[in-house]
């Protein structure tokens, strides 16, 4: 429900929201507001997954941030939902996603502590399984609530909050003990940042990952003005468009993404499933340049959900296995894993805007995205430690 949250609000509530400000600028306004909210959460879920590191509490680590950090972005959800100028856009919608990155950052590291590694590929393709099935569902569900936004904030928040408290409800924490007997220290140093970037392998699936973010998004993060201005698809029909195409790439990602956890934990084989998956994605990006078409748009979302759907799973398997410390500092760690997430996001808009308006339209979107995917598969063959 959380990736069905930024789906909704990123793919279709915040584009249609920007542009009913100005039409005539809503490819710079909302690269503005995008761009803002990611320079806000860099440093959120490696902050907050220190803390829920450290956390002892009767609901666990994990837990209390988890629901602090829902419940303040759904309150924030709500501003946003009744603001009508750019800057109370750009203010609230930071606020949304501070908060939904504390909420994410502990969440995370849940499959660090529960899951033996032998087994987090296909815990992950489970995870991977429900990102998929969330950014396709809450691109649908805001297609279809694209008339009443204001009503599709609060159903959307509603279903986020009621969902991560039943999680907390019906799947207690049980590490803590485990937690006090090894006596993890609760002493916060700068070393302790710096320590992952010791790790080549770290560095490797960093810069990775950093890549293919910022490919993703840099088309993704448009789909909405991709079908308006490139394939020319009339406005009204625009939105629910962006989620039958997220509904294709789901449809085309459950095929691979729970084969392709169990494949890695079989073969473990983590960064060649990887590298396959990247080029895969980046051969996706070149069918809507041959095919500028509402088809050519479907065939480029089931290919790409193709290679989406391995990447998913493997790649946060993989990302398990490379930081230093998965006992005690797991969340952190992979908070700081997710900074090359959290920036692309930032960049992205900018880079797409850039691209839009001075290296050819929206073509060129795809173009980059293939480049940069590619990259990416080249940079995770670098990982040394893991197979």
């Amino acid at each position: 429900m959380l990736y069905a949250t930024y789906s909704a609000l990123i793919a279709v509530f915040l584009p249609l929201q920007v542009e009913a400000i100005d039409p005539g600028r809503k490819v710079a306004n909302l690269a503005l507001v995008t761009s803002l909210s990611a320079a806000a959460t860099v440093l959120v879920q490696p902050v907050i997954g220190l803390f829920s590191d450290r956390t002892v509490s009767r609901l666990g680590r994990r837990a209390p941030w988890m629901l602090a950090g829902t419940l303040a972005a759904v309150l924030c959800m709500a501003g946003l939902a009744s603001v009508t100028t750019l800057a109370w856009i750009c203010i609230f919608w930071i606020l949304v996603q501070v908060f939904l990155n504390v909420a994410n950052g502990p969440m995370s590291a849940i499959v660090v502590d529960r899951i033996s590694a032998a087994r987090r590929g296909t815990a992950s393709g489970f995870v991977g399984a429900g990102f998929l099935l969330g950014t396709a569902g809450g691109a649908v569900l805001a297609g279809a609530l694209a008339s009443t936004p204001k009503y599709g904030y609060f159903i959307i928040g509603t279903l986020l909050l009621a969902v991560v408290a039943g999680f907390v409800r019906l799947n207690p924490d049980k590490t803590v003990p485990l937690l006090q007997q090894k006596k993890i220290s609760r002493r916060i140093s700068i070393r302790s940042w710096i320590s992952p970037f010791q790790s080549p392998d770290f560095v490797w699936v960093f810069a990775a990952r950093f890549l293919m973010i910022l490919a993703f998004h840099s088309v993704t993060g448009y789909m909405l003005y991709i079908l308006q201005e490139h394939i020319q698809v009339p406005s009204g029909q625009a939105p629910r468009l962006v989620g039958s195409l997220l509904a294709a790439q789901l449809g085309a990602a459950l095929l691979t993404i729970l084969a392709g956890g169990w494949l890695s934990d079989r073969l473990k084989k983590r960064k060649v499933l990887v590298a396959v998956a990247s080029a895969i994605m980046a051969g996706a990006m070149t069918i809507p340049l041959a095919f500028p078409t509402v088809p050519g748009m479907f065939l480029f979302a089931t290919v790409f959900g193709f290679g989406y759907g391995v990447y998913t799973s493997v790649d946060k398997a993989l990302m398990t296995l490379v930081i230093p410390d998965s006992a005690g500092a797991a969340a952190k760690d992979l908070g700081i894993l997710n900074i090359a997430t959290n920036i692309p996001q930032m960049m992205a808009p900018g880079l797409a805007w850039f691209l839009i308006s001075y290296m050819g339209g929206y073509s060129s979107l795809f173009v980059v995205g293939g480049a940069l995917s590619l990259l990416a598969a080249m940079a995770i063959l670098r990982v040394k430690s893991v197979d």
